[in-house]
């Protein structure tokens, strides 16, 4: 579909022009005829439908994760710390989406917005179409570094520099609390050794001084 609407113009349905500064080649959004007005809306109408269709969706999946409908919560009965495992998750997800919804809408509206107003027959303002242009085209640029720095690790790294710089507590990550809680186990271990030992050693101490008695007392 996308390669059908692309290659409208090479079909005599609208048509390819150099825009200002005679740098880059679009779709005539100016013409007065009446195949480039219907291409351009045409253009805009999609684009515009296609953010709408998009942000629908990531809504709707910011509401099935803050109502808590995912199937794999509701198999299964998780400990208190699963959940709150869960829960960070569940907002490290929220946070992606959000941020490319409003990423993808602000770069995308203005040029689709720009097409319909220069369609309707308005004053050419080539700066600001330029500029919508180039905003579009900063899309691409911005969704490889927010699959980046909106990862897992890189979101908890901010929140704990956030919260040491804010409060002065340091947190213990996930690794370091892991090997934590293994040394404890560890001294745990060790402990209940030591009382093992001990508590031999004390039995064999209270036999050997009965049986002293007892012989002491049959002499």
């Amino acid at each position: 579909f996308a390669a059908l609407i692309a290659s409208m113009p090479l079909m005599n349905f609208g048509r390819n022009i150099r825009h200002f500064p005679c740098t880059w080649c679009f779709f005539d959004y100016y013409g007065t005829y009446m195949s480039d007005r219907a291409f351009s809306i045409l253009y805009a109408t999609l684009g515009i439908l296609n953010t709408i269709v998009s942000s629908t969706f990531n809504c709707l999946v910011l509401y099935a994760v803050c109502r808590g409908t995912i199937n794999t919560r509701r198999m299964s009965i998780r400990s208190a710390r699963g959940k709150k495992r869960e829960k960070k998750n569940e907002i490290f997800i929220l946070i992606f989406l959000i941020a490319i919804l409003i990423v993808h809408a602000v770069c995308w509206m203005p040029l689709m917005i720009r097409v319909l107003i220069n369609t309707s027959g308005a004053r050419p303002n080539y700066k600001t179409d330029l500029l919508a242009l180039r905003m579009a085209s900063w899309n691409q640029i911005l969704d490889p570094w927010l699959y980046i720095l909106l990862r897992k690790e890189m979101l908890t790294r901010i929140y704990i520099f956030y919260r040491k710089k804010r409060y002065g507590v340091v947190f213990v990550t996930p690794a370091s609390s892991e090997s934590l809680s293994g040394s404890m186990r560890l001294q745990a271990l060790n402990s209940k050794q030591r009382l093992q030992k001990m508590n031999s050693t004390e039995s064999n101490t209270t036999t050997t001084e009965i049986k002293e008695l007892l012989n002491t007392a049959q002499s």
